[in-house]
This record gives C-alpha cells, sequence and structure tokens, in this order.
C-alpha cells in the first residue's frame, strides 16, 4: 500500500481567482474544482496565488504560496506577466507537479506541468477580434504541445485540440466544470416580474445578436429581457446602439452587470427561462447551472450544448431568428413544472454535469502523483535544492538578462520565503541589506520590463522604422 502524502507535490494555479477571469466562466471552473482539492486529504496541494487577494484560507495539510505582486499590474500585459509569475513560483516551490489553470498564465516548467483548455474560440470563430494579443494567442498554442497534460472541459473542446491542433500528444483529459449552485431560499429577484435571461458575456460568438433580433420582433411578449454578465465599454456601447436602432426594445432589455452566486441563482428560478443563443461554446456552463437551480432552458442546437441538457431544454438554429422566436413563445406564460423538470434533469442531465470530484481525480492521474512514493526522500531533495538555490541565485544575479533577474530577486526576497514552510529568515542587519538591494533591483528590473513593453509599441506606431530580427531559439 502506498505510504500516506504529508507534504505537497501538487501545485495548483488560483490566479484566475485574482484577476478579469474572476467573473467569468473561467473563475467559476477553477474556484469549484479549488474548493474540491481544498475538501480532500489524499493528497495535499501548495495553492499559488498573489498575496493581496486571497480567494481562500487554505486548510492543513494543504499550503498556500502567496506571492506578492511588487507593484505589477493586475490585468494589464497578462500574457507577458503571468508566465513570469509562474516562472518564479516554480523557483520558490520546485514541485514534480503544477497545474497553471490561467491559460494566460500557462508556461512549460522544469517540472511536470498540466493545463486546462476551456475552449479555442479565438482560433475557430472567423469574427474574433484579432487586433490585440493574437501574437500571444499564437504563442500560447505552441507551449499547448509542450504540456505533460492537458484538460478539457467538454468533449468538443478535446475534439477542437485533436482536429485542429492534432493534440493529443500530450493526453487530453476531459474534465467538465462541476456546478454548486445556493440552494433554494424560497425567494426571487421580484416574483411579480416576469422575463427571459441571459448570463454570459457579449463576446461575438455569443451571438447576441439573433437574442436581441428575435425580442425586436416578439413585440406580444409580456417577458423583458435581464442581460447579466461582465460586460465592459464596448459591449454596452454595442447594446446602446441596438436599442437606438430598435425603439420597441427601449424599456424591454435592461442591463444588470455582474451578480453574485445568490442572486443569480434567484434570477434563475425566477425566470420563464434561460436563454443562450451562443453558435460556439467551450461548455456552456450557464446551461448547466440553470439546470442545476431547476429552471427552464432555452439554448441553440449545437453539439456542445446538447450534450449536456440531452432532453431537458428547447432548442433551437443559432441562425434563424424565428425559430427562437418560436420557441420563447412556448415559453411564455406556460405552467412551470418543477417537479416534473426536476425528474427530467436526474434521468438526461445527471450524468452529464461532472462534479468537481471527478476532476480532482483526473488531476491525479494525469499528474501521476499515486505511484510518487518515498515522500520523505523527495522533499529532502527538494529542500536542499531550494536551499542552495537561493544562494546561487543572489550570486548570478548579475550576469542574467533583466528578465531572468526580476525571476532571480522574487525568488531571494524574505517577504516571499517567509509563506514556505521550513525556510528560515535571518534578521540580521546583512540579511535585511541584502534584502533592500533585492528590492532596489527589482524595481529597476520591472522598469526596463516597461521601457522594452513601451518601445515595442513605439516600433508598431511607426512602421517605417527599422525592427531588430527575431532571435533564433
Amino acid at each position: 500500500m502506498p505510504e500516506p502524502f504529508t507534504r505537497p507535490l501538487v501545485a495548483f494555479d488560483l490566479t484566475p481567482l485574482q484577476n478579469a477571469h474572476r467573473v467569468r466562466g473561467i473563475g467559476r471552473y477553477v474556484r469549484g474544482l479549488a474548493r474540491a482539492l481544498a475538501r480532500q486529504q489524499e493528497v495535499p496541494i501548495e495553492f499559488w496565488g498573489w498575496r493581496d487577494d486571497r480567494p481562500f484560507e487554505v486548510p492543513p495539510p494543504h499550503r498556500a504560496l502567496w506571492m506578492p505582486r511588487f507593484g505589477l499590474p493586475r490585468t494589464r500585459w497578462s500574457w507577458l506577466l503571468g508566465p513570469l509569475g509562474m516562472r518564479l513560483r516554480w523557483r520558490l516551490s520546485s514541485l514534480p507537479v503544477v497545474h497553471i489553470t490561467d491559460p494566460r498564465a500557462f508556461i512549460p516548467l522544469r517540472a511536470k506541468t498540466l493545463t486546462t483548455v476551456y475552449d479555442l474560440i479565438p482560433l475557430l470563430e472567423p469574427e474574433w477580434d484579432r487586433t490585440t494579443g493574437e501574437c500571444a494567442y499564437v504563442r500560447y498554442l505552441e507551449r499547448l504541445r509542450r504540456a505533460s497534460g492537458i484538460f478539457a472541459i467538454s468533449n468538443q473542446t478535446a475534439a477542437d485540440l485533436s482536429q485542429t491542433l492534432n493534440i493529443p500528444p500530450p493526453p487530453v483529459a476531459v474534465a467538465r466544470p462541476g456546478v454548486e449552485m445556493p440552494p433554494a431560499d424560497g425567494g426571487h429577484a421580484d416574483p411579480s416580474e416576469r422575463y427571459f435571461l441571459y448570463v454570459g458575456s457579449a463576446e461575438r460568438h455569443k451571438n447576441l445578436g439573433v437574442l436581441l433580433e428575435a425580442f425586436a420582433r416578439s413585440n406580444g411578449l409580456p417577458e423583458r429581457l435581464i442581460l447579466v454578465g461582465p460586460w465592459y465599454g464596448p459591449n454596452r456601447a454595442m447594446l446602446e446602439g441596438w436599442l437606438a436602432h430598435h425603439p420597441q426594445l427601449r424599456g424591454r432589455v435592461s442591463y444588470q452587470g455582474f451578480v453574485p452566486d445568490l442572486q443569480l441563482a434567484r434570477l434563475i428560478r425566477g425566470a420563464t427561462a434561460l436563454v443562450l443563443p451562443s453558435h460556439r461554446e467551450g461548455f456552456g456552463l450557464p446551461v448547466a447551472e440553470a439546470l442545476a437551480a431547476g429552471g427552464v432552458v432555452i439554448h441553440s442546437r449545437i453539439p456542445v450544448l446538447s450534450e449536456l441538457s440531452g432532453s431537458a431544454a428547447l432548442t433551437f438554429d443559432p441562425t434563424s431568428p424565428a425559430e427562437l422566436i418560436s420557441r420563447l413563445g412556448v415559453r411564455s406564460g406556460s405552467p412551470f413544472e418543477p417537479t416534473a423538470l426536476a425528474r427530467r434533469i436526474e434521468r438526461d442531465v445527471g450524468a452529464r454535469v461532472a462534479r468537481s470530484d471527478d476532476q480532482n481525480r483526473a488531476l491525479l492521474q494525469l499528474g501521476e502523483v499515486p505511484i510518487l512514493v518515498r515522500v520523505e526522500l523527495r522533499d529532502a531533495r527538494i529542500e536542499l535544492a531550494r536551499e542552495v538555490g537561493n544562494v546561487r541565485l543572489l550570486e548570478d544575479a548579475r550576469r542574467h538578462d533583466h528578465v531572468l533577474r526580476l525571476e532571480q530577486l522574487v525568488a531571494g526576497s524574505r517577504d516571499v520565503a517567509a509563506v514556505l514552510p521550513g525556510q528560515s529568515v535571518h534578521a540580521s542587519a546583512a540579511a535585511d541589506r541584502k534584502l533592500e538591494m533585492c528590492r532596489v533591483r527589482l524595481e529597476v528590473a520591472r522598469h526596463l520590463v516597461l521601457r522594452r513593453v513601451r518601445g515595442a509599441r513605439g516600433r508598431e506606431a511607426h512602421p517605417g522604422q527599422p525592427v531588430l530580427a527575431r532571435r533564433r531559439v
């Protein structure tokens, strides 16, 4: 029988809960998986994140590596700073298995590096906005081939990886999101109000134009349309443009922004139906959440959503506003039978909506953690390498370029080392002087990085000027 694990061998990335992903589907996926991993005690996990915005307190036998931001921006330049942060954390931790959940932060490390792929929509969607981040996304796709293992959140995403990128290898495991909706508390957002509900972003693959067109041509419906989700300035401008060109929508369509889980569950349970008109999805989490909450769903007839809902939802052609109008009319004013619907959900959807515990087992299996025995010996080697590494990092800082120096100086910081058990922090005056030198050098390195980024932007603004050839790898 394998010996019990006493110290972490797996690192799990929590940074999507501390950036813009926190209010999107990626954040909901990572939050559910992280909580499931924190509840289990079979394999200790080391959770990686930022110190200033901890999503939860990590219980034993697990531990956390909370790294300070050192003045780095929270959301800007995430394709550059995200991988940098992962390299820094691994230098501090050196665990044999790392699961990076943020696509913008993924980079293969000198460990068994796993990642989660949520969708390939930027690659597959012909109308996707490619004016920003295209080069970074291409580099991300190239890095996927070097991952030790990939989790896909649906069969559709796994098929896209296989057909578009010819992956596997590396091996792909399907780990669907777990769904945890607050229990019914007997309340609705407004019991007297009748409305259809849309939950999600306003990106092009969400196909909101068909939903708004169908609603504009359905003047006889007594329901309003409530839009919920993380929208930004251009998305709201798009909605205002629709309302300006379709006066019949004024007063019938409202945007309520991002709402917390309890309020979202009330909105779902009180809605005539949740409507999802997407013509491409990675999983379709709003559909799963609506069915789990006992709501009624109308969604586009695409494979990933049909696989999820089975026969427990009304479907329509995502290119046909007329067919959507007919589905809205079927639901409008019809009686709601929660008992019958609950039986359909249990029969048709229960086998399709995976729990977070299934992802936990897949993570441990793909990371090959169960076969990593003799934990004490491995931990001793890791601890020794870590102690030697800290000394070497301070000695070699002058001989590396500024990006690597940034990593090394952060790795030598007393503030970061203090969160790792087993590492002593010397309070002597010499140690304090070294720490102050690290901080000063870190600030210099950070400004060098920002200056290089600004210089690259300047070259893009003046294409006539010569550009340095890309260095061969």
